[in-house]
């Protein structure tokens, strides 16, 4: 019984959590005054189809070790037993060296066609939500407050280090 309140303690920790990330924060979105959301997520795509084939991944793995160490068991009288040890947990990520080339070549290619990237505030009220989404065009850069329904990026497309 105690097992399955656990579960669904953090499990509406989780969705409580997930709540939250949609109000409010920041997005990263591609901007170029006049085009439509159709053609932002298009561009999005191309660059980062254009980005993977020319700078593929080369994953690698990575693994830290602290340490251990070894005891001589326990001895009783004259005899010895176990040689045991105690090793720290082995710490193994993997990661791609090529991350930060690819959202270079990802942000060329949207220079290339026009695009720039913005990190503007998510619209916190349906008000704001609606008036942004109404709009067939994006406006210029400085008339965006606040943005809602736009195609957004992750870091990982802008980590450029």
């Amino acid at each position: 019984m105690k097992r399955y309140r656990r579960g669904a303690t953090l499990l509406a920790a989780g969705a409580v959590l997930a709540a939250c990330q949609t109000l409010g924060g920041s997005a990263n979105i591609v901007h170029k005054t006049g085009s439509t959301v159709e053609q932002r997520r298009e561009v999005i795509d191309t660059c980062q189809v254009a980005a993977l084939r020319e700078v593929p991944p080369a994953y690698k793995v990575r693994s830290t070790s602290i340490g251990g160490g070894f005891s001589p068991g326990f001895c009783t009288g004259f005899s010895c037993y176990g040689y045991g040890g105690y090793p720290y947990q082995t710490a193994i990520t993997s990661y791609d060296p090529n991350d930060a080339l690819r959202a270079r070549q990802f942000n060329r290619c949207l220079a290339a066609k026009g695009y720039t990237v913005l990190s503007r505030p998510v619209c916190t009220t349906e008000q704001q939500a609606v008036a942004y989404a109404g709009r067939k065009r994006q406006a210029s850069a400085s008339d965006i407050a606040c943005v809602a329904g736009e195609p957004t990026i992750e870091y990982r497309w802008l980590r450029t280090r």
